[in-house]
């Protein structure tokens, strides 16, 4: 997907979404880092778009700690010579410093539990973490979105007006397809989901103006988004 001289690419990925976004200088940024088991996969997808040795990544941000989402971080960093970085927050968790609560099980589809059991036995983790405002790239906004983790955020580009919305906002529904579909953080695996709706609302009632939403789950979003946006707004105030 182009916008301008931005170019964002997702990664051949089924778990979750793993995006390589490249700005206009050329530097490319990976956002999330996917779930172990799709190491292989996501190698091979850097490969194709010829991200193959130290440098050809700039940094790698994190939208939350979860396994999905952060579990090749640390590996990807020394592969690539790139910082991770993510909310301070969810920092005591990657780093191994605490341990997190458990999801608990039974209560989604099947596929749920079978990751739930992976992320309940071995929480990612990435030692050379950083917090988020080490991040000085000033094109990049970071907005406070708690309550799916304890340092979930949205990740913002000014410039190309791209929203990496992680598992705050889904685009679709995990594992099942690619049908567009927007809906907000999940319960069974959010630490405080009314917080996180609230903050959800709140960021709808004023949002940037996003031309693109890539979530961490479901498809890339590109046409009338601001009126998705306001449409779902409106659902979730019709539904609180």
């Amino acid at each position: 997907m182009v916008r301008e001289s931005y170019t964002v690419k997702r990664l051949r990925t089924i778990i979750s979404n793993v995006w390589l976004f490249t700005d206009n200088n050329g530097e490319r940024y990976l956002i999330d880092s996917g779930h172990t088991a799709e190491l292989p996969a996501i190698l091979l997808s850097l490969r194709y778009y010829r991200v193959r040795r130290e440098g050809d990544i700039k940094a790698i941000l994190l939208t939350h700690r979860h396994s999905d989402h952060a579990a090749n971080a640390e590996y990807l960093s020394k592969r690539f010579g790139a910082n991770v970085y993510a909310h301070k927050n969810d920092l005591p968790f990657l780093k191994g410093e605490r341990r997190p609560p458990k999801i608990p099980y039974g209560i989604g589809e099947f596929y749920d539990d079978i990751l739930i059991i992976f992320e309940n036995k071995k929480p990612a983790i990435c030692k050379n973490v950083l917090p988020l405002e080490q991040f000085e790239n000033k094109d990049f906004e970071i907005f406070e979105m708690f309550g799916h983790t304890e340092g979930s955020v949205f990740i913002y580009h000014r410039p190309s007006k791209i929203l990496f919305s992680g598992d705050v906002l889904f685009t679709g529904i995990p594992a099942i397809g690619r049908k567009e579909q927007l809906f907000a953080a999940v319960k069974q695996y959010s630490s405080n989901v009314k917080e996180c709706h609230k903050r959800l609302y709140e960021f709808l009632s004023n949002p940037p103006p996003i031309d693109i939403i890539c979530s961490g789950h479901g498809p890339i979003v590109t046409k009338d988004v601001m009126e998705k946006l306001k449409s779902f707004r409106n659902k979730i105030a019709s539904n609180s």
